[in-house]
């Protein structure tokens, strides 16, 4: 890349499966991205956690409904999947009705262990009442959004003259980026989408589009 001497890098590395937010049982658990890759198909009772709102866990319910395996929904806010819009989730209700996916609101999944015959323990806690509740199952597939691939940022950050820095008023009024933190850097560097923070294609579009249209 530096090879081709750029003015400008922006990089959208996006991210990688969050399983970070367990208390313990990370190990145990498969992520959305396995269903949706087709590495994993699980059988038996599956629990789909899903802590991120958006159509991930709704897509890995479709694709593992018809197959047969016994899916319990699971998410700590109080509807289904509340980023996906009403035109969509329909399809998605259909699903859940005809393949009889039963539903659990205002639960957060904490942790997973192994039981002594060899099934997932699964505890919910409720952040209303404080209390909480075990589930055992055969997998514990979840959903949390990523974290950023951003070794590659990482790696040419000294090199950069904003050193990352973005001035976000500049951003907002599409005017180009002005920041210099490093006299000695020979490119400005940018990061967009996943490779920030978990968000949606939506978010590195208009980053995109915010960095380069002035430049």
């Amino acid at each position: 890349m530096l090879a081709e001497h750029p003015d400008l890098v922006v990089l959208a590395t996006g991210g990688l499966p969050d399983r970070s937010f367990l208390d313990a049982g990370a190990d145990l658990v498969a992520d959305t991205w396995d269903v949706l890759t087709g590495s994993l198909r699980p059988r038996g009772e599956v629990l789909v956690y899903d802590d991120h709102g958006g159509y991930p866990a709704l897509d890995a319910v479709e694709v593992l409904a018809p197959s047969g395996a016994r899916l319990h929904f699971v998410t700590p806010e109080r509807t289904l999947a509340p980023d996906v819009g009403s035109m969509n989730s329909p399809a998605y209700l259909k699903v859940f009705a005809e393949h009889g996916v039963t539903t659990t609101l205002a639960r957060r999944l904490r942790a997973v262990r192994r039981t002594a015959d060899g099934r997932l323990a699964a505890a919910l806690h409720s952040d209303y009442t404080g209390t909480g509740t075990e589930l055992t199952v055969d997998h514990v597939i979840v959903e949390h959004g990523t974290l950023p691939a951003d070794e590659l940022y990482r790696e040419l950050l000294p090199g950069s003259g904003n050193l990352g820095e973005i001035d976000h008023r500049a951003l907002l009024d599409h005017r180009e980026q002005q920041v210099v933190r490093n006299d000695a850097g020979r490119y400005r560097l940018f990061r967009i989408g996943d490779a920030v923070a978990s968000r949606n294609i939506h978010a590195a579009v208009y980053d995109a589009l915010r960095l380069c249209l002035p430049v």
